[in-house]
């Protein structure tokens, strides 16, 4: 440590008292401590706390000469990576609850590069977790990584996979894995690959025949999915185990053999897939399908073979400024209605969409598109940010002003039972910017973002709607604030229990402070709802979801509670 070589002589059994002996090192590495520290008179014996000799970043400040006992209690010591130990708090104002051995020492993280996480699954209660990256936590991974709750550790996938990840998709206990690598456990692969998740190591890996291939070079898999005893497989790619298979492919999970679907897709390729029964819905950037003309959006028959399992969502979706825009990057089932979202303008027979559409399954052509109303659908929409669902209601929250022609600032219920003028409802007099995030305890709507009113009146960045007043002669008396908000963007969301936990930029909610994460108690009112998850993170936080009582925290941040190394992804237990 800084002045010496840190011994521990004894630990004192129920005290939690240990003693420390300190011998002159001139090699010791100095810190960054070492300036700040104030000399106290030599040749003293002292017994005090822990917290009276750390620094701000909780490195010991030795006085000259010490000798004597020092009281840790409230403090843990960590060394990460051979660096010099240091403390932080155990306990105290929450951050106890944030996960240092969890998510936290590193996180997973690339060295000397920040790339990201782009796909979850859980299998056999484990969280797989894909994207780039080389270590999570202390242990080395490539690409890929395994998260055992139950035992609070990270795993390798043997030697992992040798490039991006882009999306999984699970059959029992096979792990199917999408990305643009060409190695996987040290196979040969080209863009997919099976892990058996029953095994470890390298031998839980296998290839799925030559893979996907474009112009002879390896291809990309975008999207996964399984249905009707296949593996679909979308992304970016000209052959399929040698054989053309434009963008699209089947692998036989029985057969283990690979075939076309029929003329595939063209253009630019597969982003999403959704799936009903034998119908495989598919979404991208493509103009034709089957050899017929699907404008970003198709449907494909898995119980039908080639080009005859193929058919067209009526004229599909599109921009008429900017074509080459559009695009659909996601695709929802609800009950037997397709949610399509993306960058198109309209749908159909040029019904307007703003990014937004449904189409009918049980229909065919463009009969099965609607606007999600009979008027104008968002209009002036920059973008869709968030759904939830309350019910049989839609809730839409985003940047728009008008809903089939009613006014509807930034928030806005869609009623998926009717198809009259009353198919949309404005949530009183909205939010005057833009809706980022929603979250749903009982009947109450929980709205976050950049807004500083709704319902006319001054709520900062969050507020709370009853939906039980949204048809009423006074439907803004439904809007109540939070205490006094929060001083900053809110980009996340989450319920668990009677608690709403929101995430975002802010740095403090209602009168107290609070790093970018918060929670608020339902059954309070005001202020006193409000509490902070001790010292909070110290980036931005963008995703919250739960498992359980425990909260995952994703976003920018480096650390956590107190000092935790918490590389972009973090648990908090709420309990």
């Amino acid at each position: 440590m800084n002045s010496g070589v840190f011994r521990l002589l004894a630990i004192l059994g129920l005290h939690s008292v240990f003693l420390l002996s300190f011998l002159p090192d001139a090699t010791a590495d100095s810190g960054p401590d070492l300036k700040s520290r104030q000399v106290l008179s030599a040749n003293q014996h002292y017994d005090m706390g822990l917290s009276d000799l750390l620094d701000e970043n909780g490195y010991i400040k030795l006085p000259e000469d010490f000798s004597g006992s020092i009281d840790p209690e409230g403090f843990k010591m960590l060394s990460v990576d051979g660096k010099r130990p240091r403390f932080v708090k155990s306990g105290g104002s929450g951050n106890s609850a944030w996960s240092e051995g969890e998510f936290g020492v590193a996180g997973c993280h690339l060295a000397g590069g920040d790339r990201s996480i782009l796909a979850l699954a859980l299998v056999g209660g484990e969280l797989f977790i894909g994207g780039q990256f080389d270590r999570c936590n202390l242990t080395e991974v490539s690409n890929i990584a395994r998260f055992d709750p139950a035992m609070n550790s990270f795993s390798a996938l043997g030697s992992g996979v040798n490039d991006w990840v882009y999306d999984f998709a699970v059959d029992g206990t096979d792990l199917y894995v999408g990305g643009s690598f060409t190695q996987a456990g040290g196979n040969a692969v080209n863009g997919v690959a099976k892990f058996d998740t029953t095994q470890t190591g390298d031998q839980a890996w296998s290839a799925l025949g030559a893979g996907v291939t474009f112009g002879g070079s390896p291809g990309t898999v975008r999207a996964l999915e399984v249905v009707g005893g296949g593996l679909f497989a979308g992304g970016f790619f000209d052959e399929a185990n040698g054989s053309p298979a434009l963008n699209i492919a089947r692998f036989d999970l029985a057969q283990s053999a690979w075939t076309a679907v029929g003329s595939g897709v063209n253009s630019l390729g597969v982003y999403a897939f959704a799936s009903s029964g034998n119908a495989l819905f598919v979404g991208g950037a493509f103009s034709s399908a089957g050899g017929k003309a699907a404008s970003r959006v198709a449907k494909y028959d898995v119980a039908q073979s080639g080009n005859t399992g193929w058919s067209t969502l009526g004229s599909g979706v599109y921009r008429t400024i900017n074509p080459v825009a559009a695009i659909v990057n996601a695709l929802t089932m609800i009950g037997t209605d397709l949610y399509v979202g993306g960058t198109f303008t309209e749908a159909g027979n040029a019904l307007t969409v703003n990014g937004l559409a449904k189409f009918d399954t049980g229909a065919t052509g463009n009969a099965g598109w609607a606007e999600l109303d009979s008027g104008l659908g968002l209009d002036g929409a920059k973008g869709v940010a968030s759904l939830t669902a309350i019910g049989t209601y839609l809730y839409i929250g985003g940047a728009f002003d008008t809903a089939g022609g009613t006014p509807a600032d930034n928030i806005v219920r869609f009623d998926t039972t009717k198809t009259d003028s009353f198919i949309w409802l404005e949530v009183g007099l909205g939010v005057d910017s833009t809706v980022a995030a929603l979250a749903v305890s009982g009947s109450e709507l929980y709205v976050g973002g950049a807004f500083s009113s709704a319902g006319a009146r001054g709520m900062n960045g969050v507020a709370r709607f009853d939906t039980n007043q949204v048809i009423s002669d006074t439907p803004n008396d439904g809007w109540s604030s939070l205490g006094g908000g929060v001083s900053s963007t809110i980009w996340a969301m989450t319920a668990i229990g009677t608690d709403i936990y929101v995430g975002g930029q802010f740095n403090q909610v209602g009168n107290i402070s609070a790093s970018r994460i918060a929670k608020f108690d339902t059954t309070k009112k005001g202020d006193q709802g409000w509490s902070a998850l001790g010292d909070g993170a110290n980036g931005t936080v963008r995703a919250l979801t739960s498992v359980g009582t425990d909260l995952y925290v994703g976003g920018s941040f480096t650390e956590v509670g107190n000092g935790l190394s918490a590389n972009r992804i973090a648990k908090f237990d709420t309990t």
